[in-house]
């Protein structure tokens, strides 16, 4: 039986408003159940451990000395130097405790220093393996830089690059810094050769 509550339009009879209800139910039930999915899958890919490096020869020209947490930043680093064909330097790899500030909304996740041949790399704790590939390819970039003489430092906010002094880099907004606008051009290439060696195609 049907009882009409009015014939009024936006009044429904009562089967109309049952199953309303109902539909609306299974609505809520199916938006419950995909967000348990998604939930599940960020867990799943948040415990899932990170793959590991594929085995790599290192030539010896280099000396490479990792006091990181990260076990396997210095195997990124011998890698990158040998696809950079740098020879006789010294690197080693330290925990960076705190972010850097680069001016602006720019913080670090790693930054390089320099004493002539012998270089340190302070990396971010915490960082991924993938993250630290193309974060460490960026600062290798700026070892070759300095290698090539294209980059030195002065100390303090004072460098040359390839032959012009700049007296206050801070005056220059970060992404602008010539020698990081080369960084960022051949990183993700570096990284790319390294991700080939270290991660090759099943």
């Amino acid at each position: 039986m049907t009882i009409f509550i009015g014939k009024t339009p936006g009044i429904y009879t009562i089967r109309e408003v049952l199953k309303n209800g109902m539909a609306n139910m299974k609505t809520k039930h199916w938006i419950g159940v995909i967000v348990l999915l998604v939930i599940a899958l960020i867990i799943y890919l948040a415990s899932r451990p990170e793959r590991t490096f594929e085995n790599y020869e290192f030539n010896n020209r280099n000396a490479v000395f990792n006091l990181h947490k990260k076990a396997y930043l210095d195997t990124i680093v011998q890698v990158g130097l040998d696809r950079l064909s740098i020879s006789n330097v010294v690197v080693v790899i330290r925990n960076q405790d705190q972010a850097q500030s680069l001016g602006g909304d720019y913080e670090t996740d790693a930054y390089i220093k320099t004493n002539g041949d012998q270089y340190a790399i302070f990396v971010k704790k915490g960082i991924s393996r993938a993250t630290a590939i193309s974060t460490i390819a960026h600062e290798l970039i700026h070892l070759q830089q300095y290698e090539m003489n294209w980059l030195k430092t002065l100390g303090g906010t004072t460098v040359i690059w390839k032959g012009d002094t700049i007296y206050d880099i801070t005056e220059i907004d970060y992404p602008d810094r010539e020698w990081e606008i080369d960084a960022f051009k051949h990183g993700p290439n570096l990284a790319a050769e390294i991700k080939e060696i270290l991660w090759p195609k099943d």
